[in-house]
């Protein structure tokens, strides 16, 4: 506390007639608990409790609510990565039938560069986020694996509608 609040501190105080206040003494003098029924910490045998024990109490709360707020961001971070959108079979199957509907404009029977080319273009446009989290090696492997085969297969549907 500054010299400045200090004094003022005193002048208020020396006028309501509140004691001035020793920290040192008030650390080591007892005060009665409160009944709350706490099962955190050990009640003292004899219900008196001084300052610093309060203070030892509040670091231990302090300390867990610490834990605490780790635990509740970890348990974020893997709830975030399991809504990964390259693991969701609506996420697959909407991209494909979206991408077949483009192309089928376009071209009947498209060849598989126009594939990828729509495929990309369509995910720049309604998933930005999720094309540009990929490198070229990702996006090769991902398109080959989730989305080649279900485009072609929604094309050859449609083309078959179309007969």
């Amino acid at each position: 506390m500054s010299a400045k609040r200090r004094e003022a501190f005193l002048k208020i105080t020396a006028g309501s007639g509140v004691p001035e206040l020793d920290t040192e003494r008030a650390a080591a003098q007892p005060i009665k608990t409160i009944d709350t029924g706490s099962h955190y910490f050990p009640r003292p045998s004899n219900k008196q409790i001084t300052l610093a024990e309060i203070k030892d109490m509040l670091i231990g709360l302090s300390e867990k609510v610490d834990r605490l707020e780790r635990k509740i961001s970890n348990m974020n971070s893997r709830m975030s990565e399991g809504l990964n959108l390259s693991n969701e079979t609506k996420f697959v199957k909407q991209t494909c039938a979206a991408i077949a509907k483009r192309l089928i404009v376009k071209n009947i029977y498209p060849t598989e560069d126009q594939f990828k080319i729509e495929t990309e273009e369509y995910l720049l446009e309604n998933e930005a986020d999720f094309y540009e989290g990929m490198d070229d090696k990702d996006w090769n492997t991902y398109y080959e694996d989730k989305l080649a085969k279900p485009v072609n297969f929604f094309i050859n549907l449609i083309t078959f509608a179309l007969c």
